[in-house]
């Protein structure tokens, strides 16, 4: 992934999860994002620290 912000197809790929459950993780302030006109886009570091809350902490998504 490149630096700044990932689209949200990048960001399924990265968390190997489906649109419905980024969408939901957005909306539940799990993953910070920005808005764009009419799209999403999610910071890059967000994703990583993301999955190392999730790894240290042992809970499943």
């Amino acid at each position: 992934m490149r630096d700044g912000l990932c689209t949200i197809s990048e960001a399924q790929e990265y968390l190997s999860i489906g649109r419905t459950k980024l969408y939901a993780l957005m909306d539940a302030g799990e993953i910070p994002y920005v808005k764009l006109g009419r799209a999403r886009r999610i910071p890059r570091n967000s994703l990583a620290l993301f999955v190392n809350k999730h790894l240290e902490g042992g809970t499943r998504l």
